[in-house]
């Protein structure tokens, strides 16, 4: 049994031939509007064909997606029937033919679209969740590893929204492109120091804010930083600057 995109690549024969035998500049005008139309739906059908192929080929048996390209098979047969009957273009337009066999494609490729993108999300959502760059920031202990990594991330993650954004997957390499970028960023997280004692977290909120007291330069925190951190970034001030002389 002919495909739906067999069907459309023969109908479009038909219009070519229907366009041989009217040669007034009405009917040429309506062959160059209902073919540049069909070629329209054809691409699409050809694209969308291609995209099941990259999220699941066995997609194309859905009962949903069977019956709507079979509809509008039909419609396209019915159609060409007519052109080979020896009706002109504008034969088509006779019981609303033409715009019932527009409908019935772009139903029967909205269809498509909905499965698709279903099954791509589902992916993606395997993958696991994606931390922002901006919730780890308010997460991570900010040292000067960290915020080198952080800057890395932010720069990963700008790529792996470029590819998550489309909602269906661009070409055959989309799932292995989308597991990379995951991957890399989760080996960069990994890198990242998310634990500390709540002594040493003080301290660097501390300094984070407007310096942190003597009090809390504790030997836990002195510890950690020289195992964690670059102690030489810390210096010693004085809070208020002395007036004598």
């Amino acid at each position: 049994m002919a495909t739906l995109i067999e069907q459309c690549r023969a109908l479009r024969g038909g219009l070519e031939q229907a366009h041989l035998a009217n040669q007034t500049r009405h009917e040429i005008s309506a062959f160059q509007e209902r073919l540049r139309e069909w070629e329209q739906l054809i691409s699409s059908r050809q694209g969308l064909i291609e995209k099941m192929r990259f999220v699941d080929p066995t997609i194309r048996g859905e009962l949903q997606i069977v019956e709507t390209s079979a509809a509008a098979k039909a419609l396209t047969k019915e159609a060409r029937a007519r052109l080979e009957a020896g009706g002109d273009v504008e034969s088509l337009s006779v019981e609303n033919l033409w715009a019932r066999l527009r409908s019935a494609t772009d139903a029967a490729n909205s269809v498509v679209i909905d499965h698709v993108r279903k099954i791509w999300k589902a992916y993606i959502d395997t993958l696991g969740r994606v931390e922002s760059p901006n919730t780890l920031e308010n997460r991570i202990l900010k040292t000067p590893t960290n915020e080198q990594l952080l800057i890395q991330y932010r720069a990963a993650h700008i790529s792996y929204q470029t590819v998550i954004r489309h909602e269906l997957p661009v070409n055959e390499d989309s799932r292995r492109v989308v597991f990379d970028h995951v991957e890399a960023l989760r080996k960069i997280h990994s890198q990242m120091d998310t634990s500390a004692p709540d002594s040493v977290r003080r301290f660097l909120k501390a300094v984070e804010s407007d310096g942190a007291a003597l009090e809390l330069v504790t030997p836990e925190v002195i510890k950690w930083l020289a195992e964690n951190d670059d102690q030489n970034r810390f210096v010693v001030r004085l809070k208020v600057a002395n007036t004598w002389r």
